[in-house]
């Protein structure tokens, strides 16, 4: 069908860009309606791909006004719990704490919080456990070091996530 179709000086340039042994070079390519449709095809599978989802988090059970929360989106490897992807320190408010995350890409993550009661940028530890509220997202409690397999949920979409300190 679309041989029958083309115009004349596609045809012409077709046949005089034919290189060694009857090959064609790759500009003769785009002139096939075929390519655009497998272009197309390709970007539009990238973007979905690459699709940037809001992750909102409420933090509940705050304990008390004084000193910062700390929320961190993480994902899985050997930065699991010590780099964020993303994060926000805020001070807790009567209403309960709401941060966002504008721009995540699909895949699998951790969301992560803790209340910074003597703001000093580090969860404080007493015999190893935390002496500071915590919280992990699928209200995950470990015994131990938190594992990227309990903690994991699948952003795909726009939407609210709790965390509640204890």
């Amino acid at each position: 069908f679309f041989e029958h179709n083309r115009s004349i000086f596609a045809q012409r340039s077709c046949a005089k860009m034919k290189g060694e042994k009857g090959r064609r070079p790759f500009r003769s390519c785009l002139s096939c309606p075929w390519t655009g449709c497998l272009l197309l095809f390709f970007l539009c599978t990238l973007s979905l791909s690459l699709a940037a989802h809001v992750v909102d988090v409420k933090i509940q059970n705050s304990d008390g006004f004084e000193g910062r929360i700390s929320v961190g989106l993480f994902e899985k490897g050997p930065q699991f719990l010590k780099t964020p992807l993303y994060g926000v320190v805020t001070t807790p408010n009567r209403d309960g704490v709401r941060v966002q995350f504008p721009t995540v890409p699909t895949g699998d993550y951790c969301l992560s919080a803790y209340h910074d009661k003597n703001a000093n940028g580090k969860l404080d530890f007493i015999f190893f456990f935390p002496s500071e509220r915590t919280a992990f997202s699928r209200n995950y409690r470990p015994m131990g070091p938190p594992a990227f397999e309990g903690c994991a949920i699948r952003i795909d979409g726009d939407k609210v996530y709790t965390l509640r300190l204890e």
